[in-house]
C-alpha cells in the first residue's frame, strides 16, 4: 500500500473536536442550516445560547458541506489558518503605514503570527482570531482614513465595525474608541469632520 496515501487517510480519520463552547456554536449553526432557525434542538424555543452571532452564521456554512458530521469542523479549523495568516499580512501593512520600517513590519507580523493565546485560540474554533483580524483592519482603515477622508475608506470601515459588533457585543467598545481617537485627531489637527466621517459614524451605529 501506498504509505503516504495511508498517512492521509488517518489524518482525514482523526477525531477533530472544538472548544466545548464553540461546539455549542456549531450546534446552533447546525440547526440555521437546516431551516430550523438559531435554536439547541430541532423545535425547541429560540433561546440565545450563543454571544457569536456572526461567528455561528459562518460556522453554518459548514453543514452545507456534503461531508460527515465528525468533519464538518475541519473547515473551520482550516478558516483558523487562513484567518492568522491574514491577520499576520494586514499587522505587516500596519506596522509600516505607522514606521516604514521593514524590520518593525516583519517583527510585528512575526509576533502576530506566532502570539501564542491568538494562535491556539482559533485554532480551536473561537471567534477570537476573526476578530483580532477585525480589529486590526479597523485600525488600518483609521490610519488610512485620517490620512485622506474618502466615502470609500468610511464605509469600509463602517462595514468593519459593524462585523465585528455582531461578531461580539463587547466589541462596541472597540468602535468607541475609534470614534474618540478620530475626535482628537481631528480637533487636534484643527479641522471639521467631512462628510465620510460623519457617514461612517451614522452607518456603524
Amino acid at each position: 500500500e501506498n504509505p503516504i496515501k495511508e498517512m492521509c487517510e488517518r489524518i482525514w480519520t482523526l477525531p477533530y473536536t472544538l472548544l466545548d463552547d464553540m461546539m455549542i456554536s456549531m450546534q446552533y449553526a447546525r440547526n440555521f442550516a437546516h431551516g430550523d432557525g438559531l435554536v439547541w434542538m430541532r423545535g425547541g424555543q429560540p433561546i440565545e445560547g450563543y454571544t457569536n452571532f456572526l461567528w455561528v452564521l459562518i460556522m453554518s456554512l459548514t453543514h452545507m458541506l456534503d461531508i460527515s458530521m465528525p468533519l464538518r469542523v475541519v473547515p473551520m479549523l482550516f478558516l483558523g489558518v487562513v484567518i492568522l495568516v491574514v491577520n499576520s499580512l494586514v499587522v505587516w501593512w500596519l506596522a509600516w503605514e505607522l514606521y516604514e520600517d521593514t524590520i518593525i513590519a516583519e517583527l510585528s507580523a512575526f509576533f502576530a503570527a506566532f502570539y501564542y493565546p491568538l494562535v491556539y485560540w482559533t485554532l480551536r474554533g473561537a471567534e477570537v482570531g476573526f476578530l483580532s483580524l477585525l480589529t486590526s483592519i479597523a485600525v488600518l482603515l483609521v490610519l488610512k482614513h485620517n490620512r485622506q477622508q474618502t466615502y470609500r475608506s468610511a464605509l469600509m470601515l463602517a462595514v468593519v465595525l459593524s462585523m465585528a459588533i455582531l461578531t461580539r457585543s463587547e466589541s462596541i467598545l472597540l468602535a468607541g474608541v475609534i470614534f474618540f481617537f478620530m475626535l482628537i485627531h481631528a480637533w487636534r489637527m484643527k479641522r471639521i469632520f467631512k462628510k465620510s466621517t460623519i457617514l461612517m459614524i451614522l452607518l456603524a451605529g
